[in-house]
């Protein structure tokens, strides 16, 4: 997902799905590399190695896209467009089985994007256990209710109670 000619696609506003290639329509799930270690660790498989398929955009194609969408192209965006993860067209690699099961895995990248990703899932996360206590304590009134009007309701359907109102209402005439 981090090659330029998906995020050059991402500018412009489209992600179309093709017969083939990146944005191929059978592919299920895209990742990056951060995300494909994360899965395989999450997994149980420890990555040994790797080794990738990489595509250059030609930059007066690239210079050309940036233009239609009135991007300029400076040095800074070449340093980004040409990077590793930029280029890299298919990952390609060898996982064994791991000896230790990862749960939580701390990201491997540390944009301003990613703390603010981890702020909203940790924000997401205090709020999902503090709905789950607001049910907890729901179904436990819920119970408490439901025994308190089983209670009520053996009493108002009991022998004793329903000779009390015949009482109550023989002494009320008088």
């Amino acid at each position: 997902m981090a090659n330029g000619l998906v995020r050059i696609e991402l500018l412009k506003g489209r992600f179309e799905y093709t017969d083939w290639g990146l944005l191929d329509k059978t592919h299920l799930h895209y990742y990056d590399k951060i995300e494909i270690y994360q899965l395989f660790e999450r997994s149980g498989y420890k990555i040994e190695k790797t080794d990738c398929t990489t595509r250059d955009i030609p930059k007066n194609i690239l210079k050309k896209e940036l233009n239609n969408i009135g991007l300029e192209y400076t040095e800074k965006f070449d340093k980004y467009i040409y990077s590793p993860e930029s280029v890299i067209f298919q990952y390609i690699g060898a996982a064994i089985p791991s000896k230790k099961f990862v749960k939580n895995i701390k990201p491997m990248s540390n944009t301003p994007i990613d703390s603010i990703n981890r702020e909203i899932t940790d924000i997401e996360k205090k709020f999902n256990e503090h709905l789950l206590k607001i049910d907890k304590e729901l179904d436990r009134e819920r119970k408490l209710h439901l025994k308190k009007e089983n209670e009520l309701n053996k009493i108002l359907n009991s022998r004793s109670w329903k000779l009390l109102n015949k009482t109550k209402k023989i002494i009320n005439r008088k």
